[in-house]
């Protein structure tokens, strides 16, 4: 039996997504997903980088809070090695320049810039060579200490860091004449 009346039967129109348009629909997704990653991933580094210039800021001031009461409690500061004024450092210096030399009634005390005594420091380091603190944060009279007080210095950027902390000393002992 053959129905045939003349007439094509009618389409029915079916609602819903062609496979291109789910493609285009899945890789625009895809892009969109891979930039939100990307800026996700781009603000972390960032936070990271921050967090970083921070405790590097933090062990900046707490180095200078150090060196400013030292320079306070001495009777003889001496700037650099080709100071005439230069003491006998009480630690072997490993081959670091002599940036900072101060006598105090503990002994002496020497700061001192170049490479790591040893390879869990980053980069160049200022260390400092003299009678340790006590759990109270008062010098001990015993014998003197070699540590690391600010690690991380860049070689190219090493110089400038202890060119602005001898800036400061100095004029802390300016300051320190004056009064």
């Amino acid at each position: 039996m053959n129905n045939w009346n003349g007439t094509r039967p009618q389409l029915q129109l079916r609602s819903g997504f062609t496979l291109v348009e789910l493609l285009l629909g899945l890789l625009l997704g895809c892009l969109l997903s891979g930039i939100m990653l990307q800026c996700v991933f781009s603000e972390s580094r960032n936070g990271q980088k921050l967090a970083r210039l921070l405790r590097e800021r933090q062990a900046g001031e707490r180095l200078l809070e150090l060196i400013r009461s030292e320079v306070q409690q001495a009777s003889l500061v001496s700037v650099g090695t080709g100071n005439p004024l230069s003491l006998v450092p009480a630690c072997n210096l490993g081959g670091r320049e002599l940036v900072l030399q101060l006598q105090t009634v503990h002994g002496v005390i020497s700061y001192s810039q170049g490479v790591a005594p040893d390879a869990i420091w980053l980069g160049n380091v200022l260390m400092r060579c003299g009678p340790s603190y006590g759990l109270d944060g008062g010098i001990k009279p015993s014998s003197a200490q070699n540590r690391v007080v600010l690690d991380g210095l860049e070689e190219s950027r090493s110089n400038n860091r202890v060119i602005w902390l001898l800036g400061t000393i100095e004029a802390i002992g300016h300051l320190n004449r004056d009064a």
